[in-house]
């Protein structure tokens, strides 16, 4: 799963139009992570650290992904909208949004996390 999000996370629109395969590979390691924590299963390497993770990749997965992660958990299913801007709200990651998206010039791509 790290190795193939990593492609993704560089992947030109033409690959992947909007990064939504990006994300939803990120979603999965984000629940993955929470899992291995509800029922302590112990990794050789943390989460993070699996999934190739660093710099703003790695705090955009824990400042924004996890918690994303969790509220779909807890929801049982995909979040709306109304739903998304409240959780970019609770995660105070709009810097850290504008960071990662700036490189791909658009930010209209934030709300699908």
């Amino acid at each position: 799963l790290g190795k193939t999000i990593d492609i993704f996370w560089n992947a030109p629109n033409d690959l992947d139009t909007d990064h939504y395969v990006e994300a939803h590979m990120v979603q999965v390691g984000g629940m993955v992570h929470l899992r291995c924590q509800e029922y302590g299963i112990k990794l050789k390497s943390n989460t993070v650290e699996l999934l190739g993770l660093n710099g703003r990749h790695q705090a955009m997965f824990l400042r924004v992904v996890v918690p994303f992660a969790k509220a779909k958990i807890v929801k049982g299913g995909i979040l709306t909208n109304a739903e998304n801007e409240s959780m970019f709200k609770e995660v105070e990651c709009d810097e850290l949004r504008q960071t990662f998206f700036s490189d791909r010039g658009s930010n209209n791509n934030a709300t699908r996390i």
